[in-house]
């Protein structure tokens, strides 16, 4: 049935049934996305404010939203509609070649029928002369990807350079500078959707150093490949976000350019939001070197010095704020004499203990 949708009667097809969220950083030949209605993307959210507690744990364990406690109902009611937003791109960009939208005027829904109306997302991502829509499933037609040509460079290889830290990455060069990054302890994110700008996926995001962007760029010679980097580059400049670029010729003296980078993130980061969040990345990235522990990006405000890790026993670290200058840290942080008033991680119950690394204290969060 499948074999049967392609022009080019591909019959070597199969078929994925899976969430959007597990498929986060993949690419497939042609995606098919149901149920594009108001009430199913974006979601109906939860009416009391309890249900949107329990959604904010769900989301934090399945993706990299940040929260923090205690929270409004206003501001969860925002991270969840900016969430919708963000799950709705994701879908929108696993397609290599065709993708195919639906959505349904009546659905049965706990029994009942039920009308819906078209999702507002639609009108985000509709583009005249790329999109054509029809009422029947039998007027759709999905094109076999042709054969890469020989000479094609662009994302041809998708990622299959593995980095250090386990991430992998779509060419030498982006391994290259992942591998300084995280020899360095700098935390990074990998082609993960910007909140503000739609279309783009970011080569790096550094949540440290307030979410600038890196972007690699390999085949400026390139005219198309230009025109796309100087539309996107616009758009971070509209939007207020910090970015920068290396390109092929920076990579041959690797760490004289990641010199440079960390300068920059670190003049930027200063800039706008203060000396104080210095001191507490460059204490994080020594960590990071030191202990050998995957810290990610923080649970909730930087400044209460809460992280994510990726262990299967260690689920958390947390800043003492007696390491610091007075009001360095948030007046919520822990400190020698109390940790952090988090009993829980993505509903699993954990237990504090103070560790040292390169003489500096640090409250570990283990699965109990």
């Amino acid at each position: 049935m499948v074999g049967s949708l392609f022009v080019g009667g591909n019959s070597d097809s199969h078929v994925v049934l899976s969430t959007i969220h597990s498929q986060k950083g993949e690419e497939f030949d042609t995606v098919i996305v149901l149920g594009l209605e108001e009430g199913n993307s974006p979601h109906e959210p939860p009416k009391a404010h309890a249900r949107l507690l329990d959604w904010r744990k769900i989301v934090q364990k399945l993706s990299h939203a940040t929260w923090r406690s205690p929270i409004t109902s206003d501001e969860l009611q925002k991270m969840y509609d900016q969430e919708e937003k963000r799950i709705f791109y994701v879908a929108m960009t696993r397609a290599k070649y065709n993708l195919v939208v639906s959505r349904a005027e009546e659905r049965y829904s706990f029994g009942r029928k039920r009308r819906y109306q078209k999702s507002g997302f639609l009108d985000l991502s509709n583009d005249p002369k790329l999109v054509s829509e029809t009422a029947s499933a039998y007027d759709v037609k999905i094109s076999a990807p042709a054969s890469p040509k020989s000479e094609e460079r662009y994302r041809s290889d998708g990622r299959v350079f593995q980095t250090k830290s386990g991430i992998l990455v779509r060419s030498k060069s982006e391994m290259l500078l992942a591998n300084e990054f995280t020899t360095r302890g700098m935390y990074f994110e990998y082609e993960e959707p910007s909140d503000n700008v739609m279309n783009a996926l970011p080569d790096f995001t550094f949540p440290d150093y307030g979410n600038v962007i890196l972007e690699h760029l390999g085949l400026m010679t390139d005219p198309n490949y230009f025109e796309r980097w100087e539309t996107k580059a616009k758009e971070y400049e509209k939007q207020g976000i910090g970015f920068f670029r290396t390109g092929e010729d920076e990579i041959r003296d690797i760490s004289v350019t990641v010199d440079r980078l960390q300068d920059h993130f670190k003049s930027w980061t200063e800039q706008h939001l203060g000396d104080k969040r210095i001191r507490l990345i460059e204490t994080l990235e020594n960590i990071r070197r030191a202990s050998q522990l995957q810290i990610r990006r923080s649970l909730g405000a930087f400044e209460d010095g809460v992280f994510e890790v990726d262990d299967s026993q260690i689920m958390a670290v947390a800043f003492c704020n007696d390491n610091f200058p007075e009001d360095s840290m948030s007046p919520d942080a822990a400190s020698l004499s109390h940790s952090p008033m988090i009993n829980n991680f993505q509903g699993e119950p954990v237990n504090w203990s103070i560790e040292h690394f390169e003489n500096i204290a640090l409250w570990i969060a283990r699965r109990k």
